[in-house]
């Protein structure tokens, strides 16, 4: 992570947290490293190869003093096995007050996209937003919000809504843990494709809001 990337086909050990809030990404392991790549649509992104290539947070993303999150990512899945794109603390089942990105089928919803959140509520007390029947290759700017309180799940692919989630989440705000993508935790579930960007927010966004960071994130993607 102290020598900058300069072209495709390096590997990327450290990406920079544009928020000025000091959220970086590493990789120490160089194995387990992405790589810079750049489609054939010209637009740069970070690929990860479905076996071991993740990054996580250098320190723990800390959202703690919020109930709501709101989730933009730009990516391109080529692999259909079950894959976190997105996750916040190790895991779903061991960890509470937490949230993920999935590509892949996930439970009942098969092919597509999911997110899911759960506040102090038991693993079942998770409600899926999803959006199905979208097999690899797709390239994809998904959407995501997440209200405890609100016991409310939604999710947007490509400017079009799907699924909600809306049941009990329990209580409480979001968490203080790592974040990690392309892989949970270095254990399992490995996405195999693209990212291209990711915002992450400690709030609901707002319909224009969304709007225009669906804008941002597809000018990067390029998916509709």
């Amino acid at each position: 992570g102290t020598v900058p990337v300069t072209a495709v086909d390096q590997q990327v050990r450290r990406m920079l947290d544009k928020s000025g809030r000091g959220n970086h990404m590493i990789q120490p392991v160089l194995a387990s490293a992405p790589f810079l790549r750049q489609n054939a649509n010209g637009t740069l992104c970070l690929r990860c190869d479905g076996s071991n290539d993740w990054m996580y947070s250098a320190a723990n993303f800390n959202l703690s003093s919020t109930d709501k999150v709101s989730i933009f990512t730009g990516i391109k899945k080529t692999g259909s096995a079950t894959a976190i794109v997105i996750e916040h603390g190790t895991s779903f089942v061991d960890n509470t007050r937490v949230f993920y990105v999935v590509a892949g089928t996930d439970a009942v919803f098969v092919n597509g996209y999911t997110s899911a959140a759960r506040g102090s509520g038991v693993v079942s007390s998770r409600q899926v937003s999803s959006f199905q029947n979208l097999p690899p290759p797709h390239t994809a700017v998904i959407s995501a919000t997440h209200n405890i309180p609100g016991d409310l799940s939604t999710i947007r692919v490509n400017g079009v809504s799907g699924t909600n989630g809306a049941a009990d989440k329990g209580e409480g705000n979001f968490g203080n843990y790592v974040l990690y993508i392309g892989r949970r935790a270095n254990s399992s579930l490995p996405f195999d494709g693209d990212i291209h960007g990711m915002i992450i927010r400690g709030a609901l966004s707002t319909a224009s809001e969304i709007a225009s960071s669906e804008k941002w994130m597809n000018g990067k993607t390029l998916a509709y």
